[in-house]
């Protein structure tokens, strides 16, 4: 995706989320993407079958010397991306290098820094998918989304968060009331005066 015409950016040297173009993007996508930074897929197998994934500092795994000297076989994917992404002092990766030569696991810090936030969310330090399930949820965002989908699913049409932002608050506050689960909220869509006169 192009940057917004008519901008300049500063140029580029480590950190996409505040150097060069690509920071239009990066400053958005970045705070969610900081909690899957451990998933990488080795080699170019396809995704299942015969795809093998390594996960540092989870398990068995690791952050050895040898997988960051980019010599064969740590050449390619995923040791490049790791290399090439997780660099002291970016918002991939908010370490000192100080911290990293003490520690080089703590290149894989995967949770959201206090001083940013998601979602309008701060995390509260849970690590990988959860913490950004966790933002997710507290955001209203899931539940939004889901009521949209099952509105649209019963309905036939889907809400329109802009025009139709207080029927949408209002749909979203029963899912979450009805401790969000969808069959209650489906019968209660097909039993309301929208769905009877086909709305």
């Amino acid at each position: 995706m192009a940057p917004p015409s008519g901008q300049t950016f500063n140029p580029y040297v480590s950190d996409p989320a505040v150097e060069g173009p690509c920071q239009h993007c990066h400053l958005r996508i970045d705070p969610a993407a900081i909690h899957f930074k451990r998933f990488a897929k080795q080699g170019s197998a396809f995704e299942g079958f015969g795809a093998r994934y390594l996960m540092p500092a989870v398990g068995r795994f690791t952050w050895p010397v040898r997988w960051r000297d980019g010599q064969y076989p740590y050449g390619g994917e995923p040791f490049s991306h790791w290399n090439r992404w997780y660099t002291a002092g970016t918002r991939m990766t908010p370490v000192t290098q100080a911290q990293v030569d003490a520690d080089p696991l703590v290149v894989f810090i995967d949770f959201l820094p206090p001083d940013q936030t998601l979602l309008n969310q701060v995390s509260d330090g849970t690590v990988g998918p959860l913490g950004f399930a966790k933002l997710l949820l507290a955001s209203g965002g899931f539940d939004r989304c889901v009521v949209r989908r099952l509105h649209t699913a019963v309905m036939g049409r889907d809400v329109d968060p802009a025009k139709e932002t207080g029927y949408l608050d209002v749909l979203t506050a029963r899912f979450v009331a009805g401790g969000r689960k969808v069959r209650p909220f489906v019968k209660d869509l097909t039993q309301s005066e929208l769905f009877g006169r086909g709305l």
